[in-house]
């Protein structure tokens, strides 16, 4: 069976910056691709508001809005792949050494 490439919304996100050709968003396109603003990478609590603040402080609205939609909130699949990874990492700390099977979750 052929793997499917998938864009992470992360990636998206980051093209989407790129695309403005604008200087001062190279820092932001930077965190985006790190995940910053991804709800399941980020580091920060409410990382969704904080990509609208950061785009209208820079003075991008019309981005602001396509955040604001939903754009670049994550699919379905991103959601099962963080959790999957959340729930690996919380089984390999619980019981470290074991042999198992987390890939079937």
């Amino acid at each position: 069976m052929a793997k499917i490439y998938r864009t992470p919304t992360t990636e998206k996100l980051a093209q989407a910056l790129e695309e403005l050709h604008d200087p001062k968003l190279v820092d932001m396109i930077k965190r985006a691709r790190q995940g910053y603003y991804d709800d399941y990478k980020s580091p920060i609590a409410d990382p969704h508001l904080e990509l609208i603040a950061d785009l209208l402080v820079l003075d991008c609205p019309e981005m602001a809005t396509r955040a604001e939609e939903g754009e670049w909130n994550a699919p379905s699949w991103e959601r099962r792949e963080a959790l999957v990874k959340e729930a690996r990492e919380l089984l390999y700390r619980e019981w470290p050494g074991k042999k198992r099977k987390v890939d079937t979750i």
